[in-house]
């Protein structure tokens, strides 16, 4: 097997990443008929429980590839665009303003948007890969 060069180092493992095929734990899209009609103006969502769901970003976790190289940070990119387009998306339909991230659950009055977040993103990711 031809070995990646990447950052002028030697990289086998990066022909080992399965791109297309998600962990056991990966989740599957909320329905429409569990998304809320409404949603308050302010929500909070729990960031590292949407990126565990990128693609791009999960690739670097499971690789473990040194979050400095080329590489990473390009995948990195790719995840912060495929999480703040969802971000985008769903705050054109439910019209909230403000974001907060892994906000303490004592916030009651705050709705938790990360399951809307997570279908998002896992619908964005199956258009730009549609075999997926």
């Amino acid at each position: 097997m031809p070995a990646i060069k990447s950052d002028a180092k030697q990289s086998e493992r990066l022909l080992n990443i399965d791109w297309g095929q998600p962990p056991s734990g990966r989740q599957q899209p909320v329905a429409a008929a569990q998304a809320p009609a409404r949603l308050s103006t302010q929500v909070r969502v729990r960031i590292d429980d949407v990126f565990a769901q990128i693609n791009a970003y999960r690739a670097i976790v499971d690789s473990g590839i040194n979050t400095e190289s080329l590489l990473a940070q390009s995948l990195i990119s790719q995840a912060n665009a495929i999480f703040n387009q969802a971000f985008m998306n769903l705050q054109a339909i439910y019209g909230f303003e403000s974001v907060f991230a892994d906000t303490p659950v004592e916030h009651a009055n705050i709705d938790d948007v990360t399951d809307l977040v997570i279908a998002e993103v896992l619908k964005l990711q199956s258009i730009l890969n549609p075999q997926a």
